[in-house]
């Protein structure tokens, strides 16, 4: 969120991210391997459940610097970050995010209010208003400001606009004891070819008789023919 960028006190990189290590500092590096030791069941849960864990976090001794202010803002690694949803990191908003606060409070990280509004004790403020601590964005509402900080920052070279599409693998195969219904051959001399248009549909056996073995070995139509030829 563009509104909330001067807001940004730290990230969170995925404990899982292929290249958290890169990021680690040497003094760190005891600290982040230790932890990493701790949450290496996380990547098998769900979005749901890493939601609901508690977070923790270790500081990977890195620094990100903020585009909107240029400030050095600290790097962790957590385990609430998901490494193969978005980028698998993630900047903090502790003043106007749940989660970031929680966090923030735990390992006493700065909060900075940039959304005018009521903070009740132990919440954080998600509703409209002006921006404050913003630099010359300053009593913008905040739908305004996000127009106005995209422009902004695409000028100066530091952001472009784009489409996140929250989507995750759909596994076609699904209750499908075939498989896919993608009708392909695998040919000795050609490898994996794709049935040829003119050829479909492809019936499947009904008949088919389970126990031991794979059922594909016995009941599935096995052709003496390759597309390519």
């Amino acid at each position: 969120r563009p509104d909330t960028l001067f807001g940004v006190t730290f990230m969170v990189i995925s404990a899982q991210h292929p290249r958290l290590m890169e990021l680690v500092t040497n003094e760190q590096k005891p600290d982040i391997e230790e932890f990493l030791k701790k949450i290496k069941t996380v990547s098998q849960k769900s979005m749901k459940e890493v939601e609901e864990l508690e977070k923790q976090g270790v500081f990977t001794g890195s620094y990100a610097i903020n585009p909107a202010n240029g400030e050095k803002i600290p790097v962790w690694a957590g385990n609430f970050v998901i490494a193969d949803y978005g980028s698998g990191m993630i900047m903090a908003v502790p003043a106007h995010d749940q989660r970031d606060f929680e966090f923030a409070k735990k390992y006493k990280i700065p909060v900075k209010q940039v959304i005018s509004g009521k903070i009740e004790k132990g919440r954080v403020y998600t509703g409209e208003g002006k921006l404050m601590n913003s630099g010359e964005f300053n009593r913008l509402n905040n739908d305004e400001a996000k127009v106005k900080i995209r422009k902004w920052l695409s000028k100066k070279g530091k952001a472009r606009k784009t489409i996140q599409f929250k989507l995750k693998d759909w596994l076609i195969s699904r209750q499908r004891y075939w498989g896919a219904p993608i009708p392909v051959i695998y040919c000795d001399k050609c490898g994996i070819v794709p049935v040829s248009e003119k050829d479909l549909p492809i019936k499947l056996p009904e008949k088919v008789k389970f126990g031991k073995g794979n059922p594909l070995t016995t009941f599935f139509i096995n052709p003496e023919f390759c597309p390519e030829f």
